[in-house]
């Protein structure tokens, strides 16, 4: 087992002035640029921001220019570094006015976050996204907890096919993700495919009372230091 160090970096699209809007447009790629145009209003600046704050973490973490980094992507569409060479991992999710991106190095890493909507038909929805195991502790819950449970649920399972890079190619049966508790980490052991009999470590994330959240590595860890800091986006 080996330490991981673990910084999340929180994205406030709301309170990002349209200055560093503009900055962060600046630093955009061709292949963002053309993803960019596809999108308008509130869209548009999202995208711009979310993009941007997680050019300026990787490049500060890189020592380089935001401008000059360099994507590529898996076969499920995960984004990772293509130049500069750098050990960092990172993954990226977002919600409403709401980003987390997330950094590691030398094991892959996956986030996820979902605003809680507590109309959604949250046990139907369940029975197609869950495993048989997870829908059934969804239907042993009071009514009142479901909905914040099911979004645990969501974004652990998300947290740990981005980890994967598998996207939702895996069958939902190949692994079990606990939607009760706050445990500091959990062990979610992989059940079919090449990674059969792996584990992966699960680490629930408190972002409030209206949104959910969870990081995964795609690796065995029982020690870490995980920071959260608030992006700023006036920073240069």
């Amino acid at each position: 087992m080996s330490e991981r160090r673990i910084t999340l970096w929180r994205v406030d699209a709301a309170n990002t002035p349209d200055s560093a809007v503009n900055r962060f447009e600046g630093m955009l790629g061709e292949e963002e640029l053309q993803r960019l145009a596809a999108l308008a209003g509130t869209q548009a600046r999202r995208f711009t921001i979310f993009r941007g704050a997680l050019r300026v973490v990787l490049g500060r973490r890189c020592g380089c220019e935001p401008s000059s980094l360099r994507f590529d992507y898996g076969p499920r569409g995960k984004p990772r570094l293509a130049s500069p060479v750098c050990e960092a991992r990172f993954n990226l999710s977002h919600s409403g006015d709401h980003a987390i991106v997330a950094i590691c190095v030398d094991a892959e890493i996956g986030v996820d976050i979902e605003a809680i909507d507590e109309h959604v038909e949250h046990l139907a929805v369940s029975r197609q996204v869950f495993s048989r195991n997870e829908q059934l502790e969804l239907e042993a819950m009071p009514i009142a907890l479901r909905a914040r449970a099911f979004y645990d649920g969501w974004t652990r399972r998300e947290a740990v096919l981005k980890a994967l890079g598998s996207g939702i190619a895996r069958p939902v049966e190949s692994f079990d993700v606990p939607l009760a508790g706050n445990a500091r980490l959990t062990r979610v052991e992989m059940r079919d495919g090449a990674d059969a009999g792996s584990a992966m470590t699960l680490i629930p994330l408190y972002l409030g009372d209206d949104l959910a959240g969870a990081l995964a590595l795609a690796d065995p860890c029982d020690d870490f230091d995980l920071e959260m800091r608030e992006f700023r986006a006036e920073s240069p």
